[in-house]
């Protein structure tokens, strides 16, 4: 009994952990209307253990929401994560430091543990640095009715050098101003014009006694903007203010005695954005017209859990925002600006709003209706907008050529000593404008202040890349390398980085040092850039290799491009480039297969230059005639004397490689021309053209027969003296064929008689000792008799050969069977002997196939059926009229219904686009004739 109640204990405390492993912890987040109509829902998802639950894109289906009394289907999932490593959305970090002299004691642990977070950046990670100043000025915020203290040490900026130059203190405050310096970072992080997640880390021991602002407006704004404070304590105990500022904002706290307990911190960051979910979906209703909406959301996979929220909707927050992301992918609408500025004419977004309306028309070049919105935020210089409608109205009189006005408006946001992004950006225009002058000195100058001026930021690495290109273009290649390299080493995290990594690539390819241009344009393609940059790096690349004669890792790269890139020019000009590389490769054949789908224009570009190529891959798959009445050269295919070739069936009989041709000459006077087909390097160095064996062949009836040829490897060649009309092929070897004539059957009948059977024990023997070696077992007969008795006797003689080899212990996988009837005779049915040599069975030794593939790896197959016929005499009748131009003309014998039904056919095919390419061709000889696609 005692033992009975433990396992109760145990199987109930096993049920119970079961339940809550499956329990999930749903956090809804925020609610987001910048891309409405469609909404997007962030929430958080973990287990109750707090780790990360992950979806993936097809999990919208195990998600019901609800919004206020609408079911909502959600339309998409993304993780929060995954946009951040696609580029699609970054992370956003103000640095806030506590430089008090309270803090003095612990600076050093400060400043280890800020660099250790700086450490742990990743790329779309952007992080700026502030603190309390130092007390002798003050900064005024839209935020705060008065003046607080603190200060920017560090812009924005992704470049981990300058970071780590900003965390080093340079002097402390007497007093301490916690709350200035938190919402100064709120404010100045908010002020990024991007949709990115945003977060304010805060290293502090905790301590306020002089602050203007209060915590309540930190928190109001940190609410508002959707920016959780994380903070770090540093204090010699946990300190209970820095503890409800992360709490209360979202955000969290970690108290940190060594630096090595912050490396959780960034890992904290990221997994935050990992188990965060971004869930779109459709707005229920035209409008955002409500104060707030109530959101259920409910998660029914292996993991259960709901949460509800009443989220408190801006609507002036909610357009402005719409506003700027219609604009980010280029779809922003006339009404909605108007719509926005009418609806809210006091809005706090308004000027802003209006600067977009004026964006809107510039970029449409309708230039006074952008003047004149510019110029109307221009009357007030007071407005918020002021500076970066100069800096538009700047860009547009370049536009219009009026270069002395415009460098008039970039000079008064000089003088104006504004610190926002408008400056950097006036001073990048500024120096472009000297530049396009020929003020090549006055440019580089202006380059070299803002570079100094504002360094550590994105607009630093931008100007580096501008003076490096404006030092290329004026031939100073010391000047510019020095610029290019300056911005990799000290802005490697830079979104500029892969520009300026392109023009070094193209400065070493100048100097001729082509394994480190090489080199760069290969680290370009692996950091993902955009398609444009990717594609250029790519044919920049592959042209190098084509250069130093890597052929192979030439047609490599442009092959890709050829398959894969976005821009249909680049895939033309990579199919044109591939070529050469692919003959220099000895890759012939697949060089012609790349040619053959080219547009008849780039063809033209291909050969104009290049009259080898011509014979190489210009005419009709490359074969060309040589000492004929034809003349010489390439074939092409207005001459209709020959034509690639496909038969599967043969394929799999015959050791072919390569194309078949089929030759089709026309009845002129001359005599029959000599030909060359080209064979591929790849065949020659793999030793497959070694045999004594290898060589040309014919189709005569159901077999391969050698025609006389001269073999010159080393031309890649193979000379066809005699080229009369038929199919031809190269084969790596001489086909294995052995045929008996004494197998002997009564009159009609298809049982073997005794005296047979030791004809067919040497071919049992014979293949007993190949175990991989599989057969096709050939049945034909003479003429007398109707055609449909032959057909249906030759395929049950076969079946009985093959039903004896079984009995004697071959495995009938190996084996497989045909039956021809009278239709490739060897001799006139004129006279007995003839008549005996035609009755015959033939053993064809498969090529191409092991034992193992035949089952296992079986693939439909298809014909080009010409018509069923109830009758042999009719079908044959019928193929007589084709097999002149489709010698694969077969008949298949269908046993439907204990009736015995011939289908006229073109070959076998093992795939339907072979088929249907057999198709074309019938249809273009014989357009009035019905014939359709069969799957076996």
């Amino acid at each position: 009994m005692k033992n009975l109640f433990i396992i109760l204990i145990f199987a109930s405390l096993t049920a119970v952990i079961f339940s809550q492993n499956q329990r999930a912890v749903v956090k809804l987040n925020a609610l987001d209307f910048s891309r409405f109509p469609q909404s997007d829902l962030y929430v958080t998802l973990t287990d109750m253990r707090g780790e990360i639950l992950t979806l993936d894109t097809t999990d919208v289906n195990v998600i019901s929401l609800q919004q206020d009394r609408y079911k909502i289907r959600p339309e998409a999932i993304q993780s929060v994560y995954e946009l951040k490593k696609r580029g699609e959305s970054e992370l956003y970090i103000g640095l806030v430091f506590d430089n008090s002299e309270s803090m003095s004691p612990r600076i050093g642990l400060l400043e280890k543990a800020a660099e250790r977070f700086v450490a742990g950046l990743d790329k779309g990670d952007f992080a700026a640095v502030f603190d309390f100043g130092n007390e002798t000025q003050r900064v005024k915020i839209s935020e705060f009715q008065e003046p607080i203290y603190a200060r920017q040490r560090q812009g924005f900026s992704s470049s981990k050098a300058f970071l780590n130059k900003a965390v080093k203190n340079k002097n402390f405050t007497q007093r301490t101003y916690m709350y200035d310096a938190l919402l100064y970072g709120l404010s100045m992080t908010n002020k990024v014009e991007s949709l990115g997640k945003k977060v304010i880390v805060f290293f502090s021991d905790g301590i306020n006694v002089g602050s203007v602002a209060n915590p309540e407006t930190v928190l109001q704004y940190s609410t508002e903007y959707d920016i959780p404070i994380y903070a770090i304590d540093l204090n010699t105990r946990e300190n209970a203010v820095l503890k409800k500022i992360a709490s209360n904002s979202g955000g969290e706290y970690f108290f940190v005695t060594k630096p090595e307990d912050l490396i959780s911190l960034y890992e904290s960051l990221i997994k935050l954005l990992k188990s965060q979910y971004r869930i779109t979906y459709n707005f229920p209703a035209e409008i955002v017209d409500q104060s707030s909406y109530t959101i259920n959301f409910t998660l029914g996979s292996n993991y259960v859990g709901s949460s509800s929220k009443n989220f408190a909707v801006d609507g002036e927050k909610i357009g402005y925002y719409n506003l700027l992301y219609y604009q980010s992918i280029g779809k922003e609408d006339l009404a909605n600006f108007i719509n926005f500025i009418s609806s809210y004419p006091r809005s706090k977004w308004r000027d802003d709003a209006e600067l977009l309306l004026g964006n809107y028309w510039f970029r449409r070049n309708d230039f006074s209706r952008a003047l004149a919105v510019y110029n109307r935020i221009l009357r007030d210089t007071l407005n918020s907008a002021y500076s970066p409608a100069l800096v538009q109205k700047a860009k547009l009189l370049s536009e219009a050529k009026q270069m002395e006005l415009a460098k008039k408006q970039y000079k008064e946001i000089l003088r104006r000593g504004d610190n926002s992004a408008a400056r950097p950006r006036a001073m990048i225009d500024l120096a472009k404008s000297y530049s396009s002058e020929g003020n090549y000195s006055l440019a580089l100058d202006t380059y070299s202040n803002l570079i100094s001026e504002y360094q550590g930021t994105e607009f630093a690495s931008e100007a580096l890349l501008q003076s490096a290109s404006l030092s290329l273009s004026m031939g100073d290649l010391g000047k510019a390398k020095t610029n290019l390299n300056e911005l990799l080493n000290n802005y490697p995290e830079s979104k500029n980085s892969v520009f300026a990594k392109m023009e070094l690539a193209k400065l070493e390819e100048k100097n001729q040092n082509y394994p480190q241009a090489i080199s760069l344009y290969s680290q370009v393609i692996s950091s993902s850039p955009s398609a444009e940059i990717m594609e250029e790096a790519k044919l920049k690349m592959a042209d190098l290799y084509y250069e130093t004669a890597d052929y192979p890792n030439a047609v490599n790269s442009y092959k890709d491009l050829a398959l894969t890139a976005s821009s249909p020019s680049v895939r033309e000009l990579a199919q044109i480039k591939m070529i050469p590389a692919m003959l220099l490769t000895g890759a012939i054949i697949p060089a012609r297969e790349v040619y053959s789908m080219m547009r008849q224009e780039l063809k033209n570009e291909l050969l104009k230059n290049e009259n080898n190529y011509k014979t190489r891959v210009g005419g009709t798959e490359g074969v060309s005639l040589i000492n004929s009445s034809y003349g010489t050269g390439a074939l092409t295919a207005a001459d209709k004397v020959i034509r690639t070739y496909n038969d599967e069936e043969l394929r799999a009989k015959f050791p072919v490689i390569g194309p078949m041709y089929q030759i089709i000459l026309p009845s002129a006077e001359g005599t029959i021309p000599e030909l060359s087909l080209t064979i591929e390097k790849e065949w020659v160095n793999s030793g497959l053209l070694t045999n004594p064996g290898s060589g040309i062949y014919r189709l005569e009836n159901t077999q391969f027969i050698p025609v006389e040829t001269k073999k010159n490897l080393g031309a890649l060649g193979f000379e066809v003296l005699n080229a009369s009309p038929g199919i031809y092929a190269v084969l790596t070897k001489k086909p294995e064929v052995f045929t008996l004539y004494n197998i002997n059957f009564d009159l009609g009948k298809a049982t073997i008689r005794k005296d047979a059977e030791k004809n067919l024990y040497q071919v049992i023997d014979y293949i007993r000792y190949q175990p991989n070696l599989l057969l096709e077992i050939a049945g034909h007969t003479d003429s007398t008799g109707s055609d449909d008795i032959n057909f249906t006797l030759s395929l049950n003689r076969a079946e009985a050969i093959k039903n004896f080899m079984v009995v004697n212990g071959v495995d009938p996988a190996r084996l497989t069977t045909r039956g021809y009837g009278s239709q490739f005779p060897l001799a006139n049915n004129d006279s007995e002997e003839n008549r005996q040599k035609n009755r015959r069975t033939e053993f064809i030794v498969l090529a191409g196939k092991s034992l193992s593939e035949t089952d296992d790896n079986a693939v439909s197959r298809y014909v080009v059926s010409l018509g069923t016929f109830g009758s042999s005499k009719e079908v044959y009748e019928k193929k007589e009229l084709y097999k002149n131009y489709f010698p694969s003309a077969s008949v298949l014998i269908i046993n439907k219904d204990n009736k015995m039904n011939y289908v006229l056919t073109l070959g076998i095919h093992n795939s339907e686009n072979e088929a249907k390419e057999q198709l074309k061709k019938f249809n273009e000889i014989f357009n009035t004739v019905s014939a359709e696609i069969i799957k076996l």
